[in-house]
Parts: C-alpha cells; sequence; structure tokens
C-alpha cells in the first residue's frame, strides 16, 4: 500500500511540474502579446483622454468668446444709453440707474471666469495625457517598468 501511495504522489507531483513547465512556456510565448496589446490600448486610452480634453478646451474658448463678447455688447448699450440720456460720454454715478451693471454684466464676467477655471484643468488634462502617449511611443520600456511599479503598491 505505501508502494501505490508513493506512485501515485510521484504521478501526481509529475503531472503537477508538467503542467506548470507547459503554463510557463505557455507564458514566454503570449508575455510579448500581452505587453504589446496592454501597450496599444494605454497608448489609445491616453490619446482619447487627450482629445477628450482638447474638445473641452475648444469648448471653452468658444464660450469664452460668446461671453465675452455678451459682456462687450452689453457695455456697448449701456454706453449708448447713457449717450441718449444725457448727452455726453462722462458718466455721472448720481444719474445712473444702472449702478451694479456699469462696467457690463455680472453673468458675461462670471461665465468668463468659469471658462478661464475651465480652461486651465483641461489645459492641464491635455498635457498630461500628451505627456503619456508620448512616453509610450518614445519610451515603452520605461513606462512599462512604472505601470508595473505602480501595480506593485
Amino acid at each position: 500500500m505505501n508502494d501505490q501511495l508513493s506512485q501515485a504522489l510521484a504521478s501526481v507531483i509529475s503531472q503537477g511540474a508538467g503542467a506548470l513547465s507547459s503554463g510557463i512556456t505557455f507564458l514566454q510565448s503570449e508575455i510579448p502579446d500581452v505587453i504589446a496589446q496592454l501597450l496599444l490600448w494605454k497608448l489609445v486610452w491616453s490619446g482619447a483622454k487627450a482629445i477628450f480634453f482638447l474638445a473641452v478646451v475648444i469648448a471653452c474658448l468658444r464660450l469664452f468668446k460668446f461671453f465675452y463678447q455678451k459682456t462687450a455688447l452689453y457695455n456697448e448699450a449701456c454706453a449708448r444709453i447713457k449717450r441718449a440720456k444725457y448727452g455726453s460720454d462722462e458718466w455721472d454715478a448720481a444719474k445712473n440707474d444702472m449702478d451694479v451693471y456699469e462696467d457690463g454684466s455680472i453673468a458675461g464676467y462670471l461665465g468668463c471666469t468659469v471658462c478661464v477655471l475651465g480652461l486651465g484643468i483641461a489645459g492641464f488634462g491635455v498635457f498630461a495625457q500628451v505627456g503619456n502617449v508620448i512616453q509610450i511611443w518614445l519610451a515603452p520600456k520605461i513606462y512599462l517598468i512604472e505601470y508595473a511599479a505602480s501595480l506593485a503598491k
């Protein structure tokens, strides 16, 4: 019975070693393809995020232009009212019935401020993602080392 148990144990160990050997062989043959697919995925994903942030930058620029023009048109309208009402370009604060908005619409200035903040955030996102794309393109081994280190954390 001891011989049968030893033979069975030896058989299981040899089958396990054979499976481990074939698994290692499989992994060695597939690792380059997996790494290439990982790099391609990270490249495309970073490129897509960069394009998204670039679209946000363009949208912020267009909104900034819109709000700036609205503010400028409002200021021009205030100046026309002033000239029509008082006959001069001098602005008499005592006669001003639009005292809060004399320098333009609050909404226009607020919109411009929000657009500038959006430009800053999206611009940072564009540079970060383009940096990833360039790193994957020019130094893929360094990117892989950094990626593996981030996974190990």
